[in-house]
């Protein structure tokens, strides 16, 4: 993949983006809070039988082979008829609940429980009736699929009641293949090329989930994607991916990268002082943002 060199005047574009995305994501969340006491009927707390919840792993045939991004589309329904009140997360970790499964059946990885706070405040998101939320999450990010076989992955919608009851849940089959450079390669083209041509579907996949889904590649196929990233956007995140990876050749680019006095340099340099492993699993998993618009 050829690297295009840039001004290092220019400012990079995920880094102009930020600041509208963050009001964006403001603006949506108070309202999102605010909007019941703005008039219609009183919302409530779901309860078993009013959360429809679908899970779809992509790629959708559901076959991957080992390494390559698996990201899956969970989907929350209001079948209640009435106006609830839908808290995503709390305690730092989502009411969003995911395991993954091996072929003996035993769980390999799963997402922290969310944890009760008495009198703590929650964040509810409004959902009337028939409408839902959508989220998209690397799968990669919370385990690597490493080894080939027969993988379930399973959801369930937790409410935010004593004993974290479950109100919904959902699983899916996912086959991992031996390793394959080239089907790696493409897969991460995939991903890819609509951040390098600045523009894609709005009810495609989000930017950040893009992003995550590379950052979560452990092999070296992906590295002239990170160091794009580095180079053109100053994305320091992508330099943490190739510190994380661990190899000689990715360590060698975030180090030629650092000595650079532009937004890439900048990035490298972040990068290096940053903690390898995630402080906050949920944000690696791409669902830090706002949920993904429906696609209907």
């Amino acid at each position: 993949m050829e690297v295009r060199m840039i001004s290092h005047r220019r400012t990079g574009w995920l880094r102009r983006r930020t600041p509208i995305f963050l009001g964006l994501l403001m603006v949506i969340t108070t309202y999102s809070l605010v909007k019941p006491t703005l008039g219609g009927s009183e919302a409530y707390s779901a309860m078993p039988g009013d959360i429809g919840l679908s899970l779809e792993v992509l790629p959708r045939e559901g076959t991957i082979t080992a390494g390559e991004p698996l990201l899956a589309r969970i989907k929350v329904t209001n079948l209640s008829g009435e106006d609830l009140d839908f808290c995503p997360t709390a305690g730092g970790a989502s009411t969003t609940y995911l395991e993954v499964r091996d072929d003996k059946d035993q769980v390999v990885a799963a997402t922290p429980r969310p944890r009760l706070r008495e009198g703590g405040l929650r964040f509810p998101r409004h959902l009337s009736p028939g409408k839902c939320l959508t989220w998209v999450w690397v799968l990669t990010a919370l385990y690597e699929f490493e080894k080939p076989g027969l993988y379930t992955v399973c959801a369930q919608q937790l409410e935010l009641e004593e004993g974290l009851p479950v109100i919904a849940e959902a699983a899916e089959s996912v086959r991992v293949l031996p390793f394959d450079a080239s089907r790696l390669e493409a897969r991460c083209e995939e991903i890819f090329g609509p951040l390098r041509k600045r523009s894609w579907p709005r009810t495609d996949l989000p930017m950040d989930v893009r992003l995550k889904a590379l950052y979560s590649v452990r092999n070296e196929v992906v590295l002239p994607y990170l160091e794009w990233l580095a180079r053109e956007e100053g994305a320091k995140y992508a330099c943490r991916a190739m510190l994380r990876m661990g190899t000689e050749k990715a360590k060698s680019i975030v180090n030629a990268l650092a000595v650079r006095q532009d937004s890439g340099g900048e990035a490298a340099r972040a990068a290096m002082k940053m903690a390898l492993q995630p402080r906050n699993l949920l944000w690696d998993m791409g669902i830090g943002g706002t949920p993904v618009p429906d696609r209907e």
